[in-house]
Parts: structure tokens; sequence; C-alpha cells
């Protein structure tokens, strides 16, 4: 993993602890996947923003929610 950059003010950092992370266009286990994120991605996103138990996040330049059970804050 290269190095990757600090989140933008309000945006915390989260790894990526599931071998294939399913990235979809709403916060909905049905949602059709945007993508998946590989493990060990670092991923920013704001806690405020969270709906049930999902994160929206950016990755590879495409927006998508994340099931939040499956990502590990960084300090």
């Amino acid at each position: 993993i290269g190095a990757q950059a600090e989140p933008a003010p309000g945006l915390h950092q989260y790894r990526v602890m599931l071998p294939q992370l399913a990235m979809r266009i709403t916060p909905d286990m049905n949602a059709a996947i945007v993508q998946q994120i590989p493990e060990g991605t670092l991923v920013a996103t704001s806690d405020e923003q969270a709906r049930g138990g999902w994160l929206p996040v950016e990755f590879g330049g495409k927006h998508g929610w994340v099931a939040a059970q499956w990502l590990e804050a960084q300090p």
C-alpha cells in the first residue's frame, strides 16, 4: 500500500478489514455494488453522515456506501 494523504478536516480515516468490501450505491445491503475495496485500504469519511451502520466513502474516484462494521478507525 502506497503513501496515502491525510484526510480533510472533519473526516476520519478507516482501514478496510474485509478481503473485498462492497461499496454500494446507497446505504442498503441489497443496493447495487459500485465496486469492491481491497482489504487494508484506507478510506476517509465523516461519522456525522453515518446512516444506520453505513458510512459514505470515496474510493477510486467513485462515491458510495460501506458497512461500518468492516472498517477499523485509524489514529
